[in-house]
């Protein structure tokens, strides 16, 4: 087994957590700490370059199904896709709440 194909079924879940991670504390501090400064299209623009982060990170684990025999990475690229769905609604809700509530609301 190569380097690529142990590596491969995990981008989702690397991807997809760092693009949450970034896309989480990156919005709320500016929401949060600099709230008057903020404005909705940064945060919206943040949370969309994150759900591309997310589908990259799904392509790549679809690829590596596809690819490899093996069926613990096979598994472990099922579960990292389904992870990302996750990611994806999080990163959607924490987005789309910039939106809808006004700033310097808390």
């Amino acid at each position: 087994m190569t380097t690529r194909e142990r590596l491969l079924p995990w981008s989702g879940f690397v991807l997809g957590g760092i693009a949450w991670a970034v896309s989480q504390q990156w919005g709320s501090d500016r929401t949060a700490d600099a709230c008057l400064l903020a404005w909705a299209w940064q945060t919206f623009l943040i949370g969309l370059v994150a759900l591309l982060v997310v589908a990259a990170g799904a392509f790549l684990s679809w690829r590596a199904r596809g690819e490899i025999e093996a069926p613990a990475p096979r598994f472990v690229a099922a579960v990292s896709l389904a992870s990302d769905l996750v990611f994806a609604l999080a990163i959607l809700f924490h987005t789309v709440s910039t939106l809808i509530i006004p700033r310097c609301f808390s």
